[in-house]
């Protein structure tokens, strides 16, 4: 079972990712139960990532403080996949620097 968290500020994008992601047999979101309104902060990303332990964080990065939450979680040896509407080269080769195990770009 893979445990995936999504942070990111727009309801509608976590729905549609977890039509993608979490649905499968072997997928569960850890955070389906937190209201929307309290999964837009890096601050409620490293608190749901030290009570739920997922082996996924799905984050966008516009969100205050995103960049570093990708190296917090690096460094706890979570991945994370960006899920993000930035598109420059500096916003993904940052994201990566910072320990980010993809990039992905919504439309």
């Amino acid at each position: 079972m893979t445990n995936n968290e999504q942070i990111h500020p727009h309801r509608g994008h976590r729905s549609t990712s977890n039509l993608s992601i979490g649905c499968g047999p072997h997928h569960r979101s850890t955070g389906q139960d937190v209201p929307c309104r309290r999964r837009k902060t890096a601050t409620h990303a490293r608190r749901l990532a030290s009570a739920k332990a997922p082996d996924i964080v799905i984050l966008d990065i516009a969100i205050p403080g995103g960049r570093e939450v990708v190296a917090e979680m690096a460094k706890r040896d979570i991945k994370c996949v960006v899920l993000t509407t930035l598109d420059d080269a500096l916003s993904l080769s940052g994201a990566v620097a910072h320990g980010a195990n993809g990039y992905i770009l919504k439309a």
